[in-house]
């Protein structure tokens, strides 16, 4: 619809404001937000909700890599949420995700299994995992237009479903990578 240029330059644009998004939220979840940060009226609730139900940041903006499987993420945050240590995962929205189920989530239920997966393999985060064990895992999304939050959990049975989902992608995706490999061998 926009053209491949325009499409290109709306794709940078949402990367920029994605950056921006996980940057506030660092900031907030080490208290050193900004008088501006938390004048943004989409950031309201979040900030609401990071202040009275979520606390002691194990890791934010974490690379985690599953040797096993070979492949890498970002693991946003992992903190405890209402006393219970969750792998967080921070979406912003153009609409409300408030009346949305976790199937309704496209591929992010698949994407945080995949985090969850890759943080228990990574051998750089042992320390924290000898310290630390995660019993869920949440989505959190903010409508960047209404600046309404919803919080989706994932618990241990939903991530597991989705987890053998991205087992069946990654499978797929490697089976295309050594296929495209033999046929180059063969020219």
């Amino acid at each position: 619809m926009l053209g491949f240029e325009r499409f290109l330059e709306y794709q940078e644009q949402v990367k920029v404001q994605g950056t921006e998004f996980h940057k506030d939220i660092e900031l907030i979840l080490t208290n050193q937000a900004s008088k501006e940060i938390e004048a943004k009226p989409h950031l309201k609730q979040i900030i609401e909700c990071i202040r009275t139900d979520i606390r002691d940041p194990v890791l934010i903006e974490a690379p985690v890599t599953h040797w096993n499987l070979l492949y890498t993420g970002r693991v946003d945050c992992v903190a405890y949420y209402k006393n219970t240590l969750c792998l967080i995962d921070w979406k912003s929205s153009e609409k409300s995700k408030k009346q949305q189920q976790l199937t309704d989530l496209y591929d992010v239920p698949v994407q945080i299994s995949a985090y969850i997966g890759a943080f228990f393999n990574d051998p750089n985060l042992k320390h924290i995992r000898a310290k630390h064990k995660i019993e869920n895992a949440l989505i959190v999304y903010i409508s960047k237009t209404t600046g309404e939050l919803s919080i989706h959990p994932v618990n241990y049975q939903q991530a597991e479903f989705y987890w053998y989902e991205w087992l069946n992608s990654l499978r797929k995706f490697w089976y295309l990578v050594l296929k495209h490999k033999s046929k180059s061998f063969k020219s």
